[in-house]
């Protein structure tokens, strides 16, 4: 008899240990999908440029700006200002 219920309270904890799991993904899904994260992303181009050999002027901030503000992403809230005071975090 002792060793029957060894074995009982064995499938006991093995049942508990492989449901938990499934358990825990799926309450972390309701967690999530209750809510959208949404970033605010403010741009300061500060690049002023540059000149190659040939004479074509360079200026990576705008393309970085250009790429920012055409992504279709909808948790991104993109802005560009001209005040630094804007751009730094706090």
């Amino acid at each position: 008899m002792k060793s029957y219920k060894e074995q009982a309270r064995s499938y006991w904890l093995l049942f508990l240990t492989v449901i938990t799991a499934p358990f825990f993904v799926a309450v972390y899904r309701l967690i999530t999908e209750s809510y959208q994260p949404s970033y605010d992303v403010i741009i300061w181009n500060g690049d002023k440029g540059s000149l190659t050999e040939t004479g074509d002027a360079v200026n990576i901030g705008d393309s970085l700006e250009l790429s920012f503000l055409s992504s279709d992403v909808p948790s991104m809230k993109v802005r560009t200002t001209a005040d630094t005071s804007l751009a730094r975090v706090s």
